[in-house]
This record gives C-alpha cells, sequence and structure tokens, in this order.
C-alpha cells in the first residue's frame, strides 16, 4: 500500500472514530439534559398540585389570593375529613393533629368562608388591632376521678384581619353557671367549691399571636394547654370552668412592646371563652 494512500486512510479512520464519539458525547449531555428538564418539570408540578390542593375561596368581589397563605404549611390531601372529625367530636385526641392541619385558617369550622374571606378580596375594606379565641371552644370531661391529672388542648388563633401582635395570658374563672354549646349540658355550681375542685397549668402561660392580616403569618395560631388536676376533697358532679383573655405584667408587656414596636403590636386583650365541663365520680 503507497504510503500516501496509507496515511489518507487512517485519517479517516480517526476522522470517524473522533465523530462517533462526539456523537456520542452529545447523546450523553442530550440525555442528561432531559432528565433535568423532566424532574424541574416534576419538582413544579408537584408545587402546583400543593398549591390547588387548597379550597379557591371567591365571593362577588374577587378571589384570595394564594399570597395569603404562602407563609402556612403545605395544605394536606386528607384537610377535610380531619377538619370534619374535629369538628363532629369523632377524633378527640387534638395531639393527632398536625400543625399543618390547625395553622391552616379553613381548619376553624366555616369561619373563613363566612366570616374571613371579605378582608382578603377588597370586599370590607377594614382592619383591626385585637381578636381572637379558641378551638375547639368547649368540651366535656367525663368519669374523671379525685386526684386524676389530664391535659385539654384548644388552638388559640387570632381572628379575621388583625394586623397586629397580640400578647395575653389566660385567666381561669368559675361562674356559677354555665351552658355548653351546641349540648344539653347545663351546670350550676358554687364558684368558690368549683375553684377549689381544680389546679390549672396553663401551657404556654402566655401565648403571642402574630397578624392574620394583609396575609396569614406562621404563629397566627398556637395550641394551648390546660393541664388539670383535680382535688382529693372534690365533691361528686359537674363542674365547670371557663378561661378568657387577660393581661400580662406591665413589664412582660413592656418588653414585647420594645420587641416588635409599639405600632405592630396592642396591648389590648379580646377574646372568646375557652369551657371545659368537667364530671368528678
Amino acid at each position: 500500500m503507497p504510503e500516501d494512500y496509507r496515511r489518507g486512510f487512517l485519517r479517516q479512520e480517526y476522522l470517524k472514530q473522533r465523530k462517533t464519539k462526539r456523537l456520542r458525547e452529545v447523546a450523553i449531555i442530550g440525555l442528561l439534559a432531559c432528565l433535568l428538564l423532566a424532574l424541574i418539570v416534576l419538582t413544579f408540578w408537584d408545587e402546583k398540585m400543593e398549591d390547588t390542593l387548597r379550597p379557591q375561596h371567591c365571593d362577588d368581589t374577587g378571589c384570595v389570593k394564594a399570597e395569603v397563605f404562602e407563609d402556612l404549611p403545605d395544605f394536606p390531601a386528607d384537610f377535610q375529613d380531619k377538619k370534619i372529625m374535629v369538628m363532629t367530636g369523632r377524633m378527640m385526641d387534638l395531639d393527632r393533629i398536625g400543625e399543618e392541619y390547625w395553622k391552616q385558617p379553613e381548619f376553624y369550622e366555616n369561619s373563613f368562608e363566612s366570616q374571613c374571606i371579605q378582608y382578603y378580596t377588597g370586599k370590607a375594606n377594614i382592619k383591626f388591632s385585637a381578636g381572637s379565641g379558641g378551638y375547639p371552644a368547649d368540651m366535656v370531661i367525663k368519669n374523671a376521678s379525685r386526684g386524676d391529672v389530664f391535659k385539654v388542648k384548644t388552638f388559640w388563633h387570632t381572628g379575621c384581619g388583625i394586623h397586629k401582635y397580640q400578647a395575653f395570658g389566660l385567666e381561669q374563672i368559675t361562674p356559677s353557671e354555665m351552658s355548653i354549646r351546641l349540648s344539653d349540658i347545663k351546670i350550676v355550681q358554687d364558684p368558690e367549691t368549683a375553684k377549689k375542685c381544680f389546679d390549672v397549668r396553663m401551657i404556654p402561660e402566655e401565648i403571642i399571636l402574630s397578624p392574620s392580616y394583609p396575609k396569614y403569618t406562621y404563629n397566627w395560631t398556637q395550641q394551648v394547654d390546660a393541664e388539670i388536676t383535680v382535688s382529693d376533697k372534690c365533691p361528686k358532679g359537674f363542674y365547670g370552668i371557663q378561661f378568657m383573655p387577660s393581661a400580662l405584667p406591665d413589664k412582660r408587656t413592656t418588653e414585647l412592646l420594645m420587641k416588635y414596636g409599639a405600632t405592630k403590636m396592642t396591648t389590648m386583650y379580646v377574646g372568646g371563652l375557652w369551657q371545659i365541663a368537667i364530671e368528678v365520680v
């Protein structure tokens, strides 16, 4: 074989192998690019699916924007089932409810749909400084014995359209009469006897709630436990205790005003009653 011919043949083979190698590299790069694109699409799809799990809230003014809920946990797929179980009393162990449920405004019965939506569509052009309440608001403990220690839980939450931080404690009240809402339980008691029957420790001792307007912030609602000890000398019977917001000590209020700012925190404490009926046997 002539030398020039042999060199030309070898050059062609070299170029052919180089071309094949390039095509292989391009194919690998293309495959990796496709995988990366698929990963991006799937991630976006998952986020989009999470967004669409929350029901759309609209009135005759418009619809609530997604930004109103952006600081909250992702909306659970089984949210409605858990909500109904709590509403109907089929789930009494509230420790089984994670914050991904109770931090959603829709968790609190139907108050968002019936009362709150107007503040986030612009229909109600007003905002408030204070307002809060517990949910569940009424509870019944049956067959408690003297010396028993138990915890009762509620979720204390900021009301609709509240644009300031709120800080308060919960004061225990023993009324002479008390009715448990949505039930036939009505209690008539001697307040002093009822007060001596129970030693109550609040956990936490102070509640600090962040605003719910113009959007819901992460700490707009908190779980609160009442650790109740039944006195060994408590007479048998049905008793009722209530809790309502009360002022913190002046020193603590001043500390919180310094932390959050006087324009961003209110010293008012306004809220509903948390009621617990206890049967001692």
